[in-house]
């Protein structure tokens, strides 16, 4: 770490603290809305790993059995997740937010500075970036995958540095990868689609395919290196596709609004609830200062106030080889407001295979607050640099304090509102059993109830889901033809799970025939059935997991081990041996030239 980045680094540090104050506060507590879920898919891994030592694959604990790994908002392969791991899923959590936003004010930092701006004016980009309500608001829906908003300053500059450098493909290589496997799927989409049009103007800038070149080895080497996981998830979607309408607009009105107005909070007034034609999510038509708008105000806010936007205007007219910038400021601006547009570019980008899984074009909002933080940077250097006279500097060094109390205090308002729930002692059952349908605790303030059902040991058949997932025949123990974890279908005898576990249930069976031997839960492909010292693929029975047994068969072990997971696995692997070899290679290569 050089000296000249450590004051950096301490004053984001200090600065995450004080912006993270409401969510630290009660560090126990849990969200509201979002907040349950997101809980949940960061406890259950741990709890594979933790209790049962195993490689988070599959998780029995909603909609009668689902894919963990291949699932799109899997974390758990993420660096930060020994947070997590050390503090479990609540507290984890929110130290993660801290440490992300530390990591989202450097990276812009060390941008800023790497495209020629001033100290100062590196750190209003920073504030301006990471402390626009867009964040906040997100977190306050529970939408936690949205910290990766982090990483789109560190790609950027990864990028624009490996037109130069090669060793910096492999790190633009590892933050895309790092991406995939932190399961931020929107923030992913809407940064490869960032970068890919800048690399293009970039393109137009040096008059050569080169930029693109360089994006598409990134690309590859981002794709192999995440295999582990992205295998497992292409194979899960296409048998499962996600496909939503998107038809969304945002006019003048709501844009002036998301980004000038201090009443950032969510409303839900006048509400009509109706759903979406080809998923069954609740789509909500709200009014907000008199403008209707489909969704929560979590997806249009983005409050940066009118300091930085005048020195954005300002910046525009000095950007001179940095008008890349400015044309990505304005292609953001243009997306996000979908059908409000002149012409509308979202409905051409929602058709693109894996787009039109997206839900909401207002959401490339954070585009145009990047580009916009970075425009005013500059337009904030020209002045700064126009004044040499130290009282007018403590005065520029006063417009970035105001400004960054401006933010925090607009995000604070935010900020508490999330984590208001105390929690409550669960017992854990000792048995793992499908208890319950649908639960919401509490109504009012949780879209689900899947962590406390988790924390039960029980499973919830109804849990929230952004994927096509199936429900097939499975049963609850309130269900009339209930008959267990695993029973016998339409054959006499007995059985009893000898050992329970996410990957791994191991089956006594004494059968008085041949029959079928049903787990309840859903069957994916991956299920495999180890009996008598042969190892076989499982059936489908009835949409449930299931094999046949004759009477000599006394025990049963089914686990799942797709084999995506295992050529994933081995991608990875050798992509990892790779890089490390380019890196050294490369490494060397930069030391001969400096020697000689």
């Amino acid at each position: 770490m050089k000296k000249h980045n450590l004051v950096p680094l301490l004053i984001f540090l200090v600065v995450s603290l004080v912006y993270s104050f409401p969510i630290l506060k009660n560090i126990s507590w849990l969200g509201q809305m979002d907040w349950d879920q997101f809980t949940f898919w960061n406890a259950v891994p741990r709890d594979t790993i933790l209790r049962y030592g195993q490689f988070p694959l599959w998780n029995p604990y909603v909609n009668g059995g689902n894919v963990l790994l291949a699932h799109t908002h899997s974390l758990f392969l993420s660096p930060s997740y020994i947070l997590v791991l050390f503090f479990g899923p609540v507290v984890g959590v929110k130290l993660k937010i801290c440490l992300y936003l530390v990591f989202g004010m450097f990276g812009m930092y060390v941008y800023s500075k790497q495209l020629g701006l001033t100290k100062i004016s590196s750190y209003l980009s920073s504030f301006v970036y990471m402390f626009s309500s867009s964040l906040a608001l997100h977190l306050v829906a529970g939408h936690g995958e949205y910290i990766y908003t982090a990483f789109l300053p560190w790609i950027f500059l990864t990028y624009q540095k490996s037109l130069k450098d090669a060793k910096y493909i492999i790190g633009c290589i590892c933050l895309f990868a790092l991406m995939i496997l932190g399961g931020s799927v929107d923030v992913l989409f809407i940064t490869i689609l960032l970068i890919i049009f800048f690399s293009f103007f970039m393109m137009m800038q040096m008059r050569k395919v080169f930029p693109l070149k360089i994006l598409g080895i990134i690309f590859v080497g981002a794709l192999l290196l995440s295999s582990i996981k992205l295998v497992p998830v292409l194979e899960f979607l296409e048998k499962n596709p996600r496909a939503i309408e998107s038809s969304e607009a945002s006019d003048i009105s709501l844009l002036s609004a998301s980004l000038l107005s201090k009443e950032q909070l969510i409303y839900y007034e006048n509400t009509k609830w109706t759903n979406s034609p080809l998923i069954h999510i609740p789509v909500q038509k709200i009014k907000f200062r008199g403008i209707e708008f489909e969704h929560g105000f979590h997806e249009y806010g983005a409050y940066i106030g009118w300091i930085p936007l005048i020195l954005a205007g300002i910046g525009c007219f000095f950007l001179r080889q940095y008008w890349p910038l400015l044309v990505m400021c304005i292609l953001s601006l243009w997306i996000s407001l979908g059908g409000g547009a002149f012409f509308n570019l979202w409905d051409l980008i929602h058709k693109l295979p894996l787009y039109n899984s997206l839900r909401v074009p207002s959401r490339f909002i954070i585009g145009f607050i990047f580009f916009v933080a970075l425009i005013s940077g500059f337009g904030f250097s020209k002045i700064e640099n126009s004044f040499k006279n130290k009282y007018y500097r403590i005065l520029i060094g006063f417009i970035v304090v105001f400004v960054a109390l401006d933010l925090l205090l607009v995000n604070y308002s935010l900020l508490k509102s999330i984590f208001v729930l105390k929690p409550s002692e669960i017992t854990r059952n000792s048995e793992f059993k499908q208890r319950y349908k649908s639960l919401n605790i509490p109504s009012d303030m949780s879209g689900s109830s899947m962590y406390p059902v988790f924390l039960s040991n029980s499973r919830l058949l109804s849990g929230y889901e952004v994927l096509a997932v199936r429900q097939e025949g499975v049963l609850t123990i309130s269900d009339f033809n209930y008959r267990g974890e695993a029973y016998l279908k339409d054959g006499k005898g007995d059985v009893q799970i000898s050992y329970f576990s996410p990957n791994k249930i191991i089956v006594k069976v004494n059968s008085l025939g041949d029959a079928a031997l049903v787990l309840n839960q859903n069957y994916y492909s991956g299920w495999k059935v180890k009996r008598r010292g042969e190892t076989i693929s499982a059936l489908s029975l009835d949409g449930l997991i299931a094999t046949n047994v004759t009477p000599d068969i006394d025990e049963v072990t089914f686990y799942y081990l797709p084999n995506s997971f295992i050529i994933g696995s081995g991608l990875t692997a050798v992509t990892i041996i790779f890089l490390l070899g380019g890196f050294i290679v490369l490494t060397k290569k930069r030391k001969y030239k400096t020697k000689h």
